[in-house]
């Protein structure tokens, strides 16, 4: 019986946050090349990021330590929203980096398919 539970806390924990996770759309407020940034940011596509970055003639050091989107530091954001490669590759780059930790967290099967929109924005 107790095997039976700790196998089911540690699936539990074992499974990422994502799975559980409603889904998000991100909707840029306007067409700003920063807010594109941050917008890639909170895809967790590694590579559509560090191309907007490029792209747009900005370089990571900066990107890190000073873009703010939705008023939270670019790696916070990331990391909030379930973009763990992304905001790890971010914090990287910051002066004064911070550590992530993944903690799992159950949401009701009836939640689990709604869409929830954010405008992004950038300052």
């Amino acid at each position: 019986m107790k095997f039976t539970k700790l196998s089911i806390i540690a699936l539990l924990i074992g499974i990422s946050p994502a799975t559980f996770a409603s889904q998000y759309k991100f909707v840029a407020s306007d067409d700003h090349p920063l807010t594109k940034v941050c917008v890639a940011a909170v895809q967790d596509n590694l590579l559509r990021y560090t191309r907007t970055v490029k792209n747009n003639g900005f370089t990571y050091q900066v990107i890190a330590n000073h873009l703010k989107c939705n008023e939270q530091n670019i790696a916070d954001f990331a990391y909030s929203y379930n973009s763990l490669r992304t905001a790890k590759f971010i914090n990287a780059y910051k002066k004064n980096p911070v550590s992530f930790t993944e903690i799992a967290q159950y949401v009701p099967a009836d939640k689990a398919q709604d869409i929830v929109v954010i405008k992004v924005s950038s300052r």
